[in-house]
């Protein structure tokens, strides 16, 4: 009889253990939604409403309120009484995006990590469509999506237009890598982040790398031998909607000029010389480093450098733009000139005396280039507005 009672007390512990083994593995989520915000009591609606509206709903929603200082908080927890997978978070006074964003890491519990920002909206879809790819692609650290943004075109009456665009992110894994050397290209509120990963490779958004945080996290991942894939189809809807766009910008060119160098590295020992060089030179020269390096994959090198460096038998001029190098091609009636990598992008000639170049691009903007003749290379003097 004891044996009988013994052997019944031993399966209700067994069966106790795997219930709360179950309970407890119920209750983590799957992923973790990260968003910082600060004074956006008016905007929060929007992204809120289309996290909580997802078709996948095993997530938790951490929310970092950084300081803000209108109603912002009353909204957050209006919200979190309606719906418990909210996590709300409080910073007493403002510390910024990347402080954020690093104690939202900290506290996600997921297996994957999705971003947000407080001015975006994720599609319905959103977060099924990236768990499912990465349950099914171990491989994958990172994981871009396409995405929707709204951009100023110019219509055919020549007023300014507001259009909805889509836009592609970059594929396959490698080309990420080799695309990383010149640009981001990654939309960080569309991405989702194995967290395993980051705590493997102690990673995490870096505070000297203010609005291009997530540039120089891409490169930290590549160079951590983490991949980065890409579903183009577009999952979320992109603004930018900050109420000082000109320090942001500011930031970032100075942030990205630093991560894109922290990349090249790999590479150069002197990089801050290398970003001065044309796309074109200095796909040139990795492709040769590569070879013994074994980097990057090489056929897709060697492909980069003949789609961004004109054939020799092309008259072209390097030219330089505190935005961009590349090769100017004059159109065989030579009044309008195009930049090689881009095309589309085309200006008119106004004059050409001696050593100076003068283009207008679009309808307003006048460039002003200094150019040497003899080594057909032209560099940026100013710019002003134009006339029509």
């Amino acid at each position: 009889m004891n044996r009988v009672w013994g052997v019944v007390v031993i399966i209700f512990m067994v069966c106790c253990v795997f219930a709360a083994h179950f309970y407890f593995a119920a209750k983590e989520p799957i992923v973790s939604v990260v968003m910082s915000t600060y004074n956006r009591a008016d905007k929060l609606k929007r992204v809120i409403e289309s996290v909580l509206n997802q078709t996948f709903d095993n997530f938790e929603f951490i929310i970092i309120n950084d300081g803000s200082t209108d109603g912002t908080r009353e909204v957050l927890r209006s919200y979190q009484k309606r719906d418990k997978r909210i996590i709300l978070v409080e910073n007493k006074e403002n510390r910024g995006l990347i402080y954020s964003l690093n104690r939202g890491l900290a506290l996600a519990r997921g297996k994957y990590i999705a971003r947000i920002d407080d001015d975006d909206e994720m599609l319905t879809r959103r977060l099924g469509r990236q768990t499912e790819y990465m349950e099914q692609h171990p491989e994958a650290a990172v994981l871009c999506t396409g995405y929707y943004a709204y951009k100023n075109q110019e219509s055919e009456s020549g007023e300014t237009v507001r259009r909805r665009v889509r836009i592609r992110c970059p594929s396959p894994a490698e080309q990420v890598y080799i695309n990383l050397h010149f640009a981001n290209g990654i939309a960080h509120s569309t991405t989702m982040l194995r967290r395993s990963f980051l705590e493997e490779k102690g990673l995490s958004y870096h505070a000297d790398y203010k609005s291009a945080e997530d540039y120089k996290l891409w490169t930290d991942v590549v160079r951590n031998k983490g991949e980065i894939h890409c579903l183009k189809e577009p999952l979320t809807e992109y603004t930018r909607a900050g109420d000082n766009l000109s320090s942001f910008y500011r930031n970032m060119v100075s942030s990205s000029k630093q991560a894109r160098m922290d990349i090249l590295s790999d590479f150069f020992e002197h990089p801050e010389e290398i970003i001065k060089q044309s796309k074109c030179d200095v796909l040139k020269q990795m492709a040769l480093l590569n070879a013994s390096k074994k980097i990057l994959d090489q056929n897709r090198l060697e492909n980069e450098v003949n789609r961004n460096c004109p054939p020799d038998d092309q008259v072209t001029w390097k030219t330089v733009h505190p935005n961009w190098s590349d090769y100017l091609i004059f159109t065989d009636d030579g009044r309008s000139v195009y930049r090689f990598s881009q095309p589309k992008e085309r200006a008119s000639v106004i004059s050409f005396n001696g050593n100076e170049l003068v283009l207008k691009w679009g309808k307003w903007r006048q460039g002003r280039f200094i150019c040497d003749r003899q080594k057909r290379e032209c560099h940026l003097k100013g710019m002003k507005n134009g006339t029509k």
